[in-house]
């Protein structure tokens, strides 16, 4: 799992690209989401809970 932060989408596709260089990196799956820092109104906090929670929802829709 990455998690990263960037300035706009170019860059995050540029990371991404950078990624698949390495033969070592398996890309069997990605799923990927963005969150508006700058939106304060909509605020969330990033944690490893959030991110945990968010993948077993993710399983469990792959399950079902």
């Amino acid at each position: 799992m990455i998690v990263s932060f960037h300035e706009d989408y170019s860059s995050y596709v540029r990371l991404k690209e950078r990624i698949r260089e390495y033969p070592i990196v398996e890309f069997s799956e990605t799923e990927s989401f963005l969150i508006n820092l700058d939106d304060k109104i909509h605020y969330r906090h990033l944690t490893l809970t959030t991110l945990a929670q968010h993948m077993l929802t993710l399983k469990k829709r792959n399950n079902e």
